[in-house]
């Protein structure tokens, strides 16, 4: 009877953990570009095509952004390019970076290209 009652509280214990665990891996996700292009065609000819396919392969959407689209309301200027992808979670962005963005956006010929500063934020549940 006790290993009985035992049993079902630590499957109780598990079930609140994975609960848990899934609740967190299902926050969307948010990565925030703003980069400085210097050279707006050979940026646009540099494979950066390639890395908007994987950002898509990974679930990444973009939501906003572009070419001067943004504008300072307090403190420094943006970047001439700021774009802002939401992802399905934290996970998701972190594979489209590894694999799609970092290898690309490290290579000495896009560095020479343009200047970046890239961020990513979770998503506050609405109520």
């Amino acid at each position: 009877m006790l290993k009985s009652a035992l049993l079902v509280t630590a499957g109780i214990v598990i079930g609140f953990g994975a609960n848990a665990v899934l609740a967190q891996s299902n926050t969307p996700y948010y990565q925030v570009a703003e980069i400085n292009v210097k050279n707006e065609t050979a940026y646009e000819a540099s494979g950066v095509d390639k890395v908007r396919d994987g950002l898509r392969a990974h679930g990444g959407k973009l939501i906003a952004g572009g070419y001067n689209k943004a504008t300072a309301i307090d403190g420094a200027p943006p970047a001439n390019r700021v774009l802002i992808f939401q992802y399905p979670n934290k996970e998701a962005s972190d594979k489209a970076w590894s694999e799609s963005i970092k290898p690309w956006q490290m290579s000495e010929q896009v560095r020479k290209l343009a200047d970046f500063r890239t961020f990513g934020v979770e998503a506050v549940e609405q109520k």
